[in-house]
């Protein structure tokens, strides 16, 4: 099996681990980092997912706070990517420019 190296389980749902599942799981490494590099390299969470994002879920669980258990979101993805409205530019408030006065 392929998440031997790191004593890495299987992810719950077969194909990438669940917010919780990453914290829980990188909580009982000693060497986070390498765990971090190996569930990134054998896309154990969604491309697009890095260490920062797996750091701030282990900080979350460390310090007792809820992790949901809400899909991944990647960097691309924004909330506001699902509606198909566009952002539209703040108008001006000054429509036309005064020329400077001129100093005699």
């Amino acid at each position: 099996d392929a998440t031997k190296d790191m004593g890495l389980p299987a992810p719950a749902n077969e194909k990438y681990y669940s917010k919780p599942e990453v914290a829980n799981i990188l909580a009982e490494k000693e060497n986070i980092d390498k765990a971090i590099v190996e569930i990134i390299q054998r896309n154990l969470v969604p491309i697009g997912i890095g260490k920062i994002a797996l750091l701030a879920l282990l900080q979350l669980r460390k310090e007792g706070k809820p992790i949901s258990d809400d899909p991944w979101l990647k960097k691309r993805q924004r909330s506001f990517d699902s509606s198909n409205h566009k952002l539209e530019r703040p108008k001006r408030k000054y429509t036309k420019r005064k020329a400077p006065m001129e100093e005699h």
